[in-house]
């Protein structure tokens, strides 16, 4: 099957404008990492690095079936490639497959249990509406990383689905210490101090525009 997606976006004129030199400029860039990294991989067909790095780029470009094929192809070189479990994670997140993604995270989580692999896991667990989880995983990821301010707020926005509202608004509070610009979190705080009309019902509009959405892992360079 095809997990080659498109997007399209209708915007005024001059920021179509904008828009398409700028995609033009990320594309340029992707398409001369994926051209690096396919000639890393010609060259050196056994570096797992290579084929993860190759699986980044094509992930980059929405070539989900190319960077899967290179993700699974790091892992049967090594097997303790925690990053290109994560990956394959966020694209399976990504066109659907939550159980494919929840399966990878867990790897990942057993090879290295960090903050990201978290927070993204407990995305997963609240697609399936698994409350619990969600809170559980989101509350350890803020714990290993109590500057990762997209969990803070995730975490505030779990809380707050569940009846948890001063570990919500302790959670939201955590966010804007960490990025004093967060607009939602501060909005929730705003609504806090208005005793709290309209909280449920903005959960479901902002859990996944404004922080329910996994992270992606980023490139290693060659050793």
């Amino acid at each position: 099957f095809s997990l080659s997606m498109s997007l399209f976006v209708s915007v005024t004129l001059v920021p179509v404008l904008l828009l398409l030199h700028a995609t033009y400029e990320r594309n340029h860039t992707f398409r001369s990492m994926a051209s690096i990294w396919e000639d890393a991989v010609n060259k050196s067909p056994g570096n797992p690095r290579a084929h993860y790095n190759l699986g980044v780029a094509h992930q980059s470009e929405g070539r989900y079936d190319d960077a899967i094929k290179h993700f699974y192809h790091s892992l049967r070189l090594d097997p303790n490639c925690e990053d290109s479990h994560f990956n394959l994670g966020v694209i399976f997140y990504n066109v659907g497959y939550i159980d494919k993604a929840i399966d990878h995270y867990i790897y990942a989580l057993k090879l290295n249990p960090d903050a990201a692999t978290h927070n993204n896991l407990a995305v997963c667990y609240s697609a399936k509406g698994l409350k619990g989880p969600t809170i559980e995983h989101f509350r350890q990821a803020v714990v290993l990383d109590p500057s990762f301010t997209e969990a803070q707020f995730n975490l505030g926005l779990a809380c707050l689905e569940n009846g948890h509202a001063d570990e919500a608004k302790a959670a939201f509070v955590r966010a804007i210490e960490t990025d004093p610009t967060h607009k939602q979190a501060r909005y929730y705080l705003d609504m806090f101090s208005q005793g709290g009309r309209g909280l449920i019902g903005s959960f479901n509009k902002d859990f996944g525009s404004a922080g329910g959405r996994p992270l992606i892992g980023s490139m290693f360079g060659t050793q």
